[in-house]
């Protein structure tokens, strides 16, 4: 873009102090210094240990133009400053107002929900590009602009970072985007001033609730994305989740229900799922609704993929596109990174990497493990520090019910001890289950272990970290990739197994 009048800008904010001279023009605006251009204004936020203005030099050096803060103003800054009233109101209008309101060039879908957001957006732009329009993505596991791929911070980015990113879609010529959208982000007012075209729940389970307090808040939340839709906006809804009537009752525009269901006669629900096949090579679904019906294949595995199909679809259908372009775009999605990923390297045993995190996610993804009949279920799986710890032992009990060999570890301990996490999960297990559950907080050393114990005909899930590339303690990110690791593990595997075969 070629630039903002400073003057212009500050039309849109409630104004305390100016400091210096204003500048001719602004060209973006970001809260973070790294983030930094040439004209950009640095959005200096309050924080709890330290605050934006603590690094004014590094964003003069990146070459900032103007501060914007609602912080009491230092008398000596190296840029020109402005004090504002209000923290949050003024980053949301400044951010829509320098990028030139992207989101009102775009078709915005939202996602929402505990689990299986992000399969359910990378289905629903797999089938939009399928008929042939741009479909950018904001999700877990990264954003796609039309144009680039860029590293993920958050599910769910900040509003000067969503608009700087819905600016670089419409220059990619994108018509659509669509986004998962986190509790935390309704909570705190980041999508604040989008409207969606679309809004889709997937389901709620305990999650977040260290952050949200209670389960009611936690949904409650969610339900906030029901309020940024426009009168003639589409609402999907999961009924077969409890809270799924709550988000249809909410609705404001056209609503359209989906549920799995075992008998047609079934009639609360508009779009009916069936589960025709669910295999270890994917699955194969019946959609029945909205005029019309239709079975639809994917190499996806897990029987809850089911569900963020029919979620897919549903979003599609009430978009207006047809049932052929949905199930090409369904089947052209071969694979959602970190999610049920099957990792191999030719070992007679199936692992797959899942991003499971949550009670109910782990019980849905060991559950459709099972349900293909291994010779032996095992799974590898932590908590992440700093986090809700009410789910470790929850987590502990249902990995132990399920499957028949259980590998306790780290995942992100953050500034939390990982024994101390572990034993709050091992603490969950049934006394008479102790013999299937070990402890084992080195994750790398965890995954080693439970591949080198693996046989043919076992399944293995490495779950809770999925397509993350690192892993945090004591505020220290360092390199690892569960998808990484197991395919060296496996390398090795196989060559101590073509080995011993040679021996002989």
């Amino acid at each position: 873009m070629s630039g903002l009048n400073a003057t212009t800008l500050l039309s849109v904010v409630d104004v305390m102090q100016i400091q210096g001279k204003l500048p001719n023009f602004v060209t973006g605006i970001t809260q973070a210094s790294q983030l930094i251009e040439p004209g950009f204004v640095f959005f200096a936020r309050s924080g709890s240990k330290c605050n934006g203005l603590d690094f004014a030099e590094d964003a003069a050096r990146s070459g900032a133009a103007l501060i914007i803060t609602a912080l009491p103003l230092p008398p000596k800054l190296p840029l020109p400053a402005v004090r504002v009233i209000d923290e949050r109101l003024s980053l949301v209008k400044l951010a829509h107002l320098i990028y030139n309101y992207p989101s009102k060039s775009l078709i915005l879908i939202g996602v929402t929900g505990t689990n299986g957001k992000t399969s359910s957006v990378h289905l629903i732009r797999s089938i939009v590009e399928a008929s042939g329009a741009k479909c950018g993505m904001l999700s877990t596991i990264g954003y796609w602009t039309g144009a680039r791929f860029v590293a993920p911070q958050l599910t769910t980015p900040d509003i000067d970072r969503i608009c700087a990113l819905l600016s670089e879609m419409v220059e990619a010529g994108c018509r659509y985007v669509v986004m998962e959208v986190s509790s935390h982000a309704l909570a705190q007012g980041r999508v604040e001033g989008l409207e969606y075209k679309v809004a889709a729940f997937s389901n709620l389970s305990l999650d977040h609730i260290d952050y949200h307090s209670t389960f009611e808040a936690y949904g409650n939340a969610k339900l906030k994305l029901i309020d940024m839709q426009p009168q003639d906006s589409v609402t999907v809804v999961n009924l077969g989740d409890a809270w799924g009537k709550r988000f249809a009752q909410t609705a404001k525009g056209r609503l359209i229900t989906f549920k799995k269901i075992d008998d047609d006669d079934d009639d609360d629900v508009i779009m009916k799922l069936r589960t025709a096949r669910c295999d270890g090579s994917g699955g194969e679904y019946r959609l029945k609704g909205l005029g019309t019906e239709f079975t639809v294949k994917t190499p996806l595995v897990g029987e809850f993929q089911g569900e963020n199909i029919a979620l897919a679809a549903a979003v599609a259908l009430g978009l207006g596109f047809d049932s052929q372009t949905i199930i090409h775009g369904i089947e052209a999605l071969k694979c959602v990174p970190g999610r049920m990923e099957a990792i191999s390297a030719g070992q007679p045993f199936t692992v797959v990497v899942d991003f499971c995190h949550t009670p109910d996610a782990l019980q849905r993804a060991l559950t459709s493990l099972r349900n293909l009949r291994p010779r032996t279920l095992a799974v590898m799986f932590g908590c992440g520090g700093d986090r809700d710890k009410t789910k470790r032992p929850k987590m502990g009990f249902i990995a132990a019910q399920v499957a028949d060999k259980v590998i306790i570890t780290s995942d992100n301990p953050r500034s939390e001890p990982p024994q101390a996490i572990c034993d709050e999960i091992y603490a969950g297990v049934p006394v008479e289950l102790h013999s299937k559950v070990r402890i084992i907080p080195d994750r790398r050393q965890a995954i080693f272990q439970i591949i080198s114990e693996a046989k043919a005909g076992d399944i293995i899930i490495l779950a809770g970290k999925g397509a993350e590339t690192t892993l945090e303690a004591q505020s220290v990110k360092t390199p690892f990739d569960d998808r990484l690791t197991a395919r060296e593990t496996l390398i090795q595997y196989n060559a101590k197994a073509n080995a011993n075969v040679h021996n002989k």
